[in-house]
């Protein structure tokens, strides 16, 4: 009950930092960093998929609820809840179900940490600018804000993961 309770609460304090600070933050114009999916990279593997979705499903829509943005957020949650465990087993080389999965840090070494957020972030990122701008003539700007996007916000997902979830082996 413990881990449901905590990650409840972290759900809850992501997505409210995403609504009143984050929001409002707008690096350059256009970079807006994205760190409420940061309780969804952490989502257990193991969980069954069904909750993993649901989760993934009503967190996009709270978050498309309070920016008006009509499910974009919500589709980009479900893929990358969709595409973790596939990029999981691509980064560690094993299938995602061998062992107790966990991406916190001193559980995974720093490069493995890095390329697990920042491919999802991207994945996530280029998601949410593809549906914004439904254009595929802009397609070199769509890659650019994505690309950059998943820069700061992955920067800042690992900056958090290393300040409050580092735990020891």
């Amino acid at each position: 009950m413990n881990s449901i309770a905590s990650n409840l609460f972290r759900f809850v304090i992501f997505i409210a930092l995403q609504v009143f600070i984050f929001n409002y933050v707008h690096l350059f114009g256009f970079i807006n960093p994205q760190v409420y999916i940061l309780p969804l990279l952490l989502l257990p593997l193991e969980m069954k998929k069904t909750f993993q979705y649901l989760i993934a499903f009503f967190t996009g829509y709270f978050i498309d609820m309070f920016f008006q943005t009509y499910g974009i957020h919500s589709i980009a949650c479900l893929l990358l809840i969709y595409f973790k465990p596939i990029w999981v087993s691509i980064i560690t080389g094993v299938r995602s179900s061998d062992e107790i999965f966990k991406p916190l840090p001193g559980e995974k070494d720093f490069k493995w940490i890095l390329a697990y957020v920042g491919g999802l972030v991207f994945l996530h990122q280029l998601t949410i600018t593809m549906l914004e701008t439904f254009n595929m003539r802009e397609i070199l700007m769509i890659l650019w804000v994505s690309l950059a996007t998943a820069l700061v916000t992955t920067i800042l997902i690992v900056s958090i993961l290393y300040i409050f979830f580092y735990s020891k082996k």
